[in-house]
């Protein structure tokens, strides 16, 4: 019995890792890149190696490595092995709620990702789910296409669109510090066998 349970442990903090490491491979092509995406992005890559420590070594389409370590939740993937092919696909950003500062405050950031096994059509993946909540430095504002580009932590920019038409954004100007909620999804499959 108590192999069984440590090999699904196993199996779990290998999933987890993947899912991590997934959305690194997809995050890389959009380093420096501020523009609200529209669409869902998808994007493919490869298991290399899953060592003794459940860390999950993963190649991405130009060839990137990236090596991450794994936790519990990674239950809701499922079985990876090495070669195993990943599709990974990232939602657009969506704004749910978006608050002006009257003053210059300091930019942070926290997230809240949720993990939840995917059930439309039976193939082994997860969603990950991630809020981030963010006091941030306008950078730009697209009132017609409802987008807004800000700068966290780090200076790192963000586009994000506010489809709720309750969310002024056109009243936002540029410099200006805003309380920023917006919601990503990521969702990562393991192609057919």
């Amino acid at each position: 019995m108590r192999n069984d349970r440590d090999s699904t442990i196993r199996r779990g903090a290998r999933a987890l890792a993947l899912a991590g490491a997934m959305a690194w491979v997809l995050a890389a092509g959009a380093v420096g890149e501020a523009n609200a995406q529209t669409a869902p992005a998808t994007t493919a890559a490869e298991v290399v190696r899953i060592d003794a420590s459940n860390a999950v070594l993963v190649r991405g389409p130009q060839g990137q490595l990236t090596e991450l370590m794994t936790g519990d939740e990674a239950r809701h993937f499922g079985t990876v092995n090495a070669g195993d092919r990943l599709t990974v696909t990232r939602g657009p950003a969506r704004i749910t709620k978006l608050e002006p500062l009257p003053s210059r405050n300091v930019a942070t950031a926290e997230s809240v990702d949720r993990l939840s096994r995917r059930l439309d059509d039976g193939r082994p993946g997860v969603v990950r789910e991630i809020t981030t909540t963010a006091t941030a430095e306008i950078v730009a504002v697209d009132p017609i296409g409802r987008t807004v580009t800000f700068r966290g932590p780090r200076n790192a920019e963000h586009a994000a669109r506010a489809d709720d038409i309750s969310i002024d954004v056109a009243g936002l100007r540029p410099g200006q510090m805003a309380r920023i909620v917006y919601r990503e999804t990521v969702e990562i499959t393991r192609e057919g066998r």
